[in-house]
């Protein structure tokens, strides 16, 4: 394996060759350039709404009418043009960035301080100027109802209709598409080389990791993929929240492989994802073809345990903290290892605002998790303090009592003590509860839990949600489901009988239960034709709540001058 000091240098060694061939690069004719990265905002009237709606829920409307308002009449702009920059390429080099920008009159615009900005532009011609800046020399040239900006010495041509560069990402307040298809991975590196010779100048190991990584994501995305556009879209009328996503991958690639696979994609854990309106969370999903991703993802992880460690190390009370710690990310890398190797994963999961959880994943090597589950247990108790209970004891737990749809089931069952109930910390919510814990293994295939406070309601939850993994089924979009409304309901029943001691921001988290059925944030998963789109809403009912709790957190830190207020919410 080549030291930390070789992979510097050939960094450094390839970051100047590639710059020099740049910078030497033969100068050609003028050829027709598509584009390679491209950013889209929404017009000035749009930015102009969606700045008004945001001030509205932060209740900043004066601050906005007395700022902002006074410049709506947009004077020198088109006021519903877009806004973008574009990275064109000729496939084999990418060439200087275009901005585009929605002026049809340079000089007819009034806003503070730009009278300085136009005061350095030097007009050449009719609609055409250069501008001197502290970064550069730019020319800037009137085409229709846009204004062009490029560097000075850019020979490259301009596009007609500009708009029609951003046409893609119409849809989006804010956009952003790369074109994978139309660039070769040479003049990607190319616009990577100062950054690899900075990396390999100033960073250090894992500044220059984190650049691998972004490197071979980067020619894996080149090699299967024809494009990626996603943006944000922002309802300025219902306040509502979308960001999306779609990929479109190359003709036979293993991304149009992986999407093909989950057009029939069948999950057997669809009874975990928990039904009816006292949902909190849900959320399940397959993802195939994970063999092929072994050695990226083993990568990946095994940076992310290097990290882990080294935190264990500098915050262990004990050598003992530090073995557990590498023998637990020996099992983790272990298990991982072998499930990828199966080439599907499925999981699900939910939890209900009575406190039931439920999850289940497939799972290879068993035997490994048992293993590590049993050290960690073994740790635990050695550190608990001698009068903790033993919640392994027969007493308490039931082991194999019963074998369900191949998996062999265990429980624990704990009914809180009078001495529990009278200890200082106590949750008082928990003194009616018992403690519930459902566990089963199918070996070498899954792993299945559940979690919760009434026995017999768990139980029932936990064997109706295996009674359906002997058969699978399509998977259940959204794949992710987070609900306000029953997470209002858990807070206020947690803590009713102690509302008066939990300040107005925590009152507001209770009041989440009063929003309507829409307040949540969903992901979902579409197939169109041979393409994914993956979508994330955010409801405006969610999002006007959660502004008016940070604007109740912002009084609170003002009155106590940045301090919360702890005396009130200690209990919470």
């Amino acid at each position: 394996m080549r030291t930390f000091f070789a992979k510097r240098t050939a960094a450094l060694i390839s970051g100047i060759c590639l710059t020099v061939s740049l910078l030497t690069a033969a100068a050609v004719q003028a050829e027709e350039l598509k584009p390679f990265f491209t950013v889209k905002i929404a017009g000035p009237a749009t930015i102009l709404d969606v700045a008004g709606k945001v001030a509205e829920l932060a209740g900043q409307t004066r601050v906005f009418d007395t700022g902002i308002a006074p410049y709506k009449d947009l004077k020198g702009f088109n006021a519903k043009g877009p806004i973008g920059l574009v990275l064109r390429t000729n496939g084999d080099e990418i060439k200087e960035p275009l901005l585009i920008l929605p002026v049809t009159d340079l000089t007819a615009i009034e806003i503070p301080g730009f009278e300085a900005v136009l005061a350095g532009a030097k007009k050449i011609s009719n609609g055409k100027y250069l501008l001197n800046s502290p970064v550069g020399n730019y020319t800037l040239e009137q085409k229709k109802d846009f204004l062009l900006v490029f560097p000075e010495e850019s020979k490259e041509p301009l596009p007609e209709a500009p708009e029609k560069l951003l046409a893609d990402l119409d849809a989006y307040t804010i956009g952003c598409k790369v074109d994978f298809e139309n660039v070769s991975m040479d003049a990607i590196n190319m616009l990577l080389a100062p950054v690899q010779m900075l990396m390999a100048m100033q960073g250090g190991e894992e500044a220059s990791k984190s650049l691998d990584a972004l490197v071979e994501n980067i020619e894996q995305s080149q090699k299967n993929v024809r494009s990626v556009t996603g943006g944000l879209i922002f309802d300025t009328k219902t306040a509502d929240l979308e960001i999306s996503g779609v990929c479109v991958p190359k003709k036979d690639s293993d991304v149009a492989k992986q999407i093909a696979a989950l057009k029939n994609a069948k999950t057997a854990f669809s009874g975990f994802r928990g039904t009816g309106d006292d949902v909190i969370l849900s959320f399940g999903g397959v993802e195939t073809g994970t063999a092929a991703k072994i050695e990226t993802t083993m990568d990946n992880l095994d940076r992310v345990i290097e990290g882990a460690l080294a935190q264990v190390e500098e915050q262990a009370e004990d050598d003992a903290d530090v073995e557990l710690a590498k023998s637990l990310a020996d099992s983790v890398t272990k298990i991982l290892e072998a499930t990828l190797k199966k080439d599907k994963i499925d999981v699900a999961g939910s939890f209900a605002a009575d406190g039931t959880w439920l999850f289940a994943a497939s799972l290879a090597e068993t035997e490994e998790v048992k293993k590590a589950v049993r050290k960690l247990i073994e740790h635990l108790a050695k550190k608990a303090p001698g009068d903790t209970p033993n919640f392994f004891d027969a007493k308490y737990f039931s082991a194999d009592y019963a074998t369900t749809e191949g998996f062999k089931l265990s429980s624990i069952k704990y009914q809180f003590t009078e001495q529990d109930k009278s200890a200082a910390d106590f949750p008082k919510f928990l003194a009616d509860k018992t403690v519930s814990v459902f566990w089963g293994f199918k070996e070498n295939e899954a792993f299945v839990v559940a979690f919760g406070l009434d026995f017999d309601k768990t139980k029932k939850a936990f064997e109706g949600a295996l009674a359906k993994t002997k058969e699978s089924v399509a998977v259940q979009q959204p794949i992710f489901v987070l609900a306000a409304q029953p997470l209002g309901k858990l807070i206020g029943s947690v803590v009713a009988a102690d509302t008066q001691k939990l300040g107005e921001a925590a009152k507001l988290l209770i009041a989440l239960n009063k929003v309507g059925k829409d307040a949540k944030v969903t992901v979902s998963n579409a197939v169109e034709g041979e393409n994914l789109k993956t979508t994330v809403k955010v409801s405006g009912s969610l999002i006007k709540v959660l502004a008016d709790m940070a604007v109740e957190a912002a009084a609170t830190a003002a009155k106590y001058g940045g301090q919360s207020d702890r005396s009130q919410i200690k209990d919470f």
